[in-house]
């Protein structure tokens, strides 16, 4: 090779080293990536999981057994299958996916054969099935779930945080954000918050220690109801761990908060915690916890209207539930929290 060629060649790579990167590509990197077994899966279900996909801003990755993919590890967020009618073990295709080229994997199977609620959860969190039948909305609303952010890295242990961090650049019109707490997930929406009321206005805070925890108040203060400390708490709600049982712990709300429990898998399917406080009783609750429940609290009820014309439809999850309230909050005139706890 000539002189010349050694010297366009070097130049070339000295360019290359310090050739600016391109955003679209580091845009795509950032998102999370869902690894799909398509070749076990129909072209109709392929389309409404490459929608669902879409949906909550993720890459569509399709793969089969003969693929490895150790090299996305640290990328994929989790795996879509199937799983046939009858069939009681995870498909080993599957099964090596998820413990030996990416060990704790999340897994969602379609299932081939009808569940008992839409989405059935399994193995701490770590499995999900989701019935043949839903929509492609409830695929989407479990995806989102199972995307939803961890407490924050930096957190003590057992110590709170507030479900909305103090907004930097000031009011917005609505927040909204989304944790996954072992198998369980929260979500939290904080409503329009104007400079003149902004001091008072509700705030969320939660907790993940032998379970989940939820105060929401008024007082910028961190809580502690563990103490008996409620600070003026508006609502508080725990979803207790307790080895193999689940127990919801509420406090009846005081005046002006809302608290309800929806559930698919008991009767009746809705109860208002709000009531008793309407009927003069006060102190707190518990209640064994089922898949499914879903707890719900806000401060002021005003901005949502009575929860029990919210028309809230369990199956539909927390999600669900959360893109529904949102839309009534954007039309809220006072300044609100609200969350939402799903067993899963």
């Amino acid at each position: 090779m000539s002189e010349a060629a050694d010297r366009r060649r070097d130049a070339v790579d000295d360019f290359a080293g310090a050739a600016p990167v391109d955003p679209g590509r580091k845009v795509e990197a950032a998102r999370p990536l869902i690894i799909v077994a398509d070749h076990h899966l129909d072209p109709a279900t392929v389309q409404i999981i490459k929608d669902a996909c879409a949906g909550v801003g993720a890459a569509y990755h399709a793969w089969n057994a003969t693929d490895r993919f150790e090299s996305l590890a640290g990328r994929a967020a989790l795996a879509i299958g199937t799983v046939a009618h009858g069939a009681r073990k995870i498909p080993n295709d599957l099964a090596s996916l998820v413990t030996d080229q990416i060990p704790g994997l999340l897994l969602v199977l379609i299932a081939q054969e009808p569940l008992v609620r839409p989405v059935v959860t399994l193995h701490d969190g770590l499995v999900t099935l989701v019935d043949p039948a839903s929509s492609p909305a409830v695929l989407t609303h479990c995806l989102r779930v199972l995307l939803a952010e961890s407490p924050p890295a930096t957190l003590r242990q057992g110590g709170w945080w507030p479900g909305l961090p103090p907004e930097p650049h000031g009011a917005l019109p609505l927040r909204r954000r989304e944790y996954r707490i072992g198998a369980s997930f929260v979500g939290v929406l904080e409503g329009p918050r104007a400079l003149a009321n902004a001091e008072m206005a509700p705030i969320a805070w939660l907790r993940a220690a032998a379970g989940v925890s939820a105060v929401v108040t008024p007082c910028c203060d961190e809580p502690a109801p563990e103490t008996g400390d409620l600070r003026d708490a508006a609502a508080f709600v725990k979803l207790e761990v307790n080895d193999s049982r689940l127990d919801w712990f509420f406090h009846v709300p005081h005046a002006g908060a809302a608290l309800a429990l929806f559930s698919a898998m008991r009767f009746p399917p809705f109860t208002d915690l709000s009531l008793l406080r309407a009927q003069g009783e006060g102190g707190s609750r518990r209640l064994a916890a089922a898949p499914g429940d879903l707890a719900l609290a806000i401060a002021p009820f005003d901005a949502l209207g009575p929860i029990a014309m919210l028309g809230v439809d369990p199956g539909e999850g927390a999600a669900g539930l959360l893109d529904r309230l949102e839309a009534k909050l954007r039309r809220a005139s006072v300044p609100s929290s609200c969350l939402v706890i799903e067993v899963r």
